[in-house]
């Protein structure tokens, strides 16, 4: 992934959280500001396992996949914080229901194809995290079933088609059926699971910035002068941060000229 023009996953929650804190929203804010702030997960099983001590091959096994499991853990803990961020704007906006297809992931599904898809594209990046989630999910089975009833829900655009799969990851998660990585051949370079994780906080992160720009959108205001340093010149008011929360800078970048490596 290119992240020349992106900030880092960190600060990306850290922003958000300080807009939506600065607006009252502090239920939201809180689960973000606390996303932002971890670094890593104490993890460690190497401590209970004598075994290893007596094959040098085992040892180097065991500690890649332990050094994997710490990754794994962190991505999937920060990404439960923001996850929660998502349920709770969820909670302030109250989309309504679509007719067949209920719940609240189905229904902000819903309102960003009714709200958000009839405005100019305006958070770059969103398509190149999906098609890059996609594809990471198409070459790991672990993943697969998240993403086989995407196509046949008609409340359901692409702006929705991110938390739709990231809603099935998260309840393999919570409903135990997702199965925990392990390295394989004494190395961890083609276990794929912490970079779908990653993706998938960032497009949490993005699908928020459209939520937020959709709800707001009749509703937009300029900020103060010394909301303006705190956001970085990010943009003068509302929907123009939410726009470029996710940037380093306000560049005008166009969706054409981003890449994903």
């Amino acid at each position: 992934m290119d992240k020349t023009l992106l900030v880092n996953l960190d600060k990306h929650c850290y922003r958000l959280s300080k807009f939506l804190g600065m607006q009252g929203y502090n239920t939201v804010s809180d689960w973000l500001e606390i996303a932002s702030g971890i670094l890593t997960v104490e993890y460690n099983t190497l401590r209970f396992n004598d075994d290893i001590l007596y094959c040098g091959s085992i040892y180097d096994y065991e500690k890649n996949n332990n050094i994997l499991h710490k990754d794994f853990i962190t991505e999937l803990t920060r990404f439960s914080f923001i996850w929660s961020s998502l349920e709770s704007i969820i909670n302030i906006i109250k989309p309504k229901q679509h007719e067949i297809y209920k719940g609240k992931i189905n229904s902000i599904c819903y309102f960003l194809k009714e709200e958000y898809d009839c405005l100019e594209p305006t958070v770059i990046y969103y398509e190149k995290y999906l098609n890059k989630l996609i594809e990471k999910i198409e070459e790991n089975k672990n993943f697969l079933d998240a993403y086989k009833r995407i196509k046949t829900q008609e409340n359901i655009e692409k702006s929705g088609q991110g938390l739709f799969i990231i809603y099935k990851i998260r309840n393999m998660f919570a409903h135990g059926s997702l199965t925990i990585p392990r390295a394989q051949d004494y190395t961890f370079e083609t276990v794929t699971d912490v970079e779908i994780i990653n993706i998938s906080s960032e497009i949490v992160l993005l699908s928020i910035q459209m939520i937020l720009i959709a709800f707001l959108k009749n509703n937009n205001f300029i900020f103060e002068e010394w909301e303006k340093n705190i956001f970085e010149d990010l943009g003068n008011d509302a929907i123009t941060f939410l726009k470029n929360a996710h940037l380093l800078k306000n560049n005008n970048i166009k969706e054409s000229s981003l890449k994903i490596i």
